[in-house]
């Protein structure tokens, strides 16, 4: 269910806006960021609905025992770890609630580990690792 309602939120994809980046000036670059940050609240307000189904199941998930984890790869790894370790001291949750796994382990938190992402033994084995269930939410 979760990952369905995730297909929405899938990046990775090009952004013709920035496919001649490299010839725009310093001013051009931040004006352009500046307004595609623009999108971001009305992109978040178009999907609250499945925001909230999201939030929900989580929140039940957690509820009856569950746990959240964040898995990524790169920078979205990076933040995702970042997030996880900051919900204990942010929300007085346990630190064996929330986790962050990034593909590499914890090398790749400051260093790149090229192909990581595209070993998926290794991410089936960080999720064994770890015992993930029909509990959790990954």
């Amino acid at each position: 269910m979760i990952s369905l309602l995730l297909e929405k939120f899938m990046s990775g994809k090009v952004n013709s806006q920035t496919i001649h980046l490299h010839k725009m000036s310093a001013l051009e670059i931040v004006q352009m960021m500046n307004d595609d940050d623009k999108n971001v609240a009305e992109s978040v307000k178009q999907s609250l609905p499945e925001i909230v189904k999201a939030v929900q199941l989580i929140a039940d998930c957690l509820r009856k025992g569950g746990r959240l984890f964040y898995v990524g790869e790169g920078t979205s790894g990076r933040l995702g770890v970042m997030d996880a370790s900051g919900c204990p001291p942010t929300f007085g949750v346990s630190s064996e609630m929330v986790h962050g796994i990034i593909a590499g382990g914890v090398t790749a938190q400051t260093d790149e580990i090229a192909g990581a992402e595209d070993d998926q033994g290794a991410g089936e084995t960080a999720m064994q690792n770890v015992g993930v269930n029909k509990q959790d939410v990954v």
